[in-house]
Formats: structure tokens, C-alpha cells, sequence
């Protein structure tokens, strides 16, 4: 049997999570709105940029402010880009220079997966995971962590780094999905047999928002890959893992 390499499972995770979210998610969609909606005449739920109205059986969502602010990122990373010409370190030196900490482990392979977080972006930390992060990292202690981007060496990918970067952007754009209990939602639904019937409405809608940013990310590297040849290979191993739209 062949084992997935890195850079494998790279692309098993990107492809994966909008299938599983659409197999999941969307298929018990109906049962649990109509279950919960039931109990929470006149309920509303509002994250940064958007609120979703409940009363009776109908549901009404407002979020003008996220697709404007959506489509601000998606223009605003596509100039990047273009004008770094999607060169890794050019992508990683932007994102220097506005402050946020780029560090490559080399030595250190298990310490992201130790603290269950991906190669790339990483939202600010506290407690033991903070100061793990900064002792292996700043040899310093610390109980905080800024936003940071961590990658092992052999994870440089250039689309890998864009789909990435993506997020950070969207982050920085104020853009919901990326506070601490939303992210500790996804991750625990990214964790393989997680029952997302147990969540409630409210629960469910924060985990549709990270789900978002998360494929917003996946699919902007992935339309780079398609219109570049180089990236044909990355692209066609994408699509036949099972594609990255929800």
C-alpha cells in the first residue's frame, strides 16, 4: 500500500473538507434547521458582518456587509499576487512587512501536530499552546501569541502558501469564521467521525461561516492552479481527490 507523502495529504485536506462539509452538513440541513427553527421563534444569531434572522419556520440572513467585504479580499489577493507574481517568497516578504511573524521549522516536524494546527496560518494563542509556540519558536515565555504563519521546510508550496495567505487576508479583513470558539468548532469537525448533528443552530451557523473562509481560500489556489500550466498536475490531483466547492 502507498503511503501519502506530505505534500499528498496537503492536497487530501483542501479537497476533502468542502466534500465532507457538503455530505455532512448539507444532507441533514433541512432535519436540524426545521427541528431547531421550531424552538426559536423570533431567535437571531450575528457575527461581525452578517445576521441570521429565525421566526417560526423561515430563516433570513443578512450579509451585505461579508460579500462586500468577501469580494474586497478576493480583488485585493488577486492584485497581490499579480504583482508578486505568485512567488513564494515574495508572498511570504508582503506578509512580513505588515508585521506578521513568518517562521520555517526545521528541525521541529511534530510541533504543529502536536498542538493541532496546519502548516501556515495560525491565529493568535494563549495558555500552553502560547507558550509552546514561543518557546520553540522565539526561545522566550510567553502565555500570548500574535497571529503568526508557521511552515515546515518541505511545505513551501507555492499554492500551499497562496491558499494560506488567502486566509490570513481574509482574517485581517474582518471577514467572521476566525474567532477562538468558531476555529475550535472547525477543528473538531475536521476530526475524523465528529457528529455535527450534536451542534446547535447557533453552533452550526459558526461552523458554516469557517467552512466558508476555508473553501474561499482552497478555491481561489485551486482557479490559480487550473489557469497556470504548471500547476495542471496540482489541479488535476485536486479534482480527482473530489474537488474543494461546497
Amino acid at each position: 500500500m502507498k503511503l501519502l507523502g506530505d505534500k499528498d495529504c496537503i492536497i487530501f485536506y483542501m479537497c476533502s473538507l468542502s466534500e465532507k462539509f457538503a455530505n455532512l452538513f448539507l444532507a441533514m440541513r433541512e432535519r436540524m434547521l426545521a427541528k431547531k427553527l421550531s424552538k426559536t421563534f423570533g431567535s437571531s444569531f450575528q457575527n461581525k458582518t452578517s445576521k441570521t434572522i429565525l421566526s417560526g419556520m423561515e430563516t433570513m440572513t443578512l450579509s451585505a456587509e461579508t460579500d462586500k467585504k468577501r469580494e474586497q479580499v478576493l480583488n485585493s489577493v488577486t492584485e497581490i499576487m499579480i504583482s508578486a507574481k505568485n512567488n513564494p517568497q515574495k508572498m511570504l516578504d508582503y506578509i512580513k512587512s505588515t508585521g506578521t511573524k513568518v517562521y520555517v521549522i526545521k528541525n521541529n516536524s511534530k510541533l504543529l501536530k502536536n498542538l493541532g494546527e496546519e502548516d501556515g496560518f495560525i491565529l493568535p494563542a494563549d495558555g500552553i499552546k502560547a507558550v509552546t509556540l514561543n518557546l520553540a519558536l522565539n526561545n522566550a515565555f510567553s502565555f500570548k501569541t500574535p497571529a503568526m504563519f508557521v511552515f515546515r521546510e518541505e511545505m513551501l508550496d507555492e499554492y500551499y502558501i497562496l491558499q494560506q495567505f488567502y486566509k490570513w487576508f481574509s482574517y485581517r479583513s474582518g471577514l467572521p469564521g476566525f474567532d477562538t470558539r468558531t476555529q475550535n468548532i472547525f477543528k473538531k469537525y475536521m476530526t475524523k467521525g465528529y457528529d455535527i448533528s450534536k451542534l446547535t443552530l447557533e453552533e452550526t451557523l459558526m461552523l458554516q461561516e469557517a467552512v466558508a473562509r476555508d473553501t474561499e481560500a482552497t478555491d481561489f489556489a485551486i482557479e490559480v492552479a487550473r489557469l497556470r500550466d504548471g500547476g495542471r498536475n496540482v489541479l488535476n490531483k485536486m479534482q480527482k481527490d473530489g474537488g474543494a466547492s461546497i
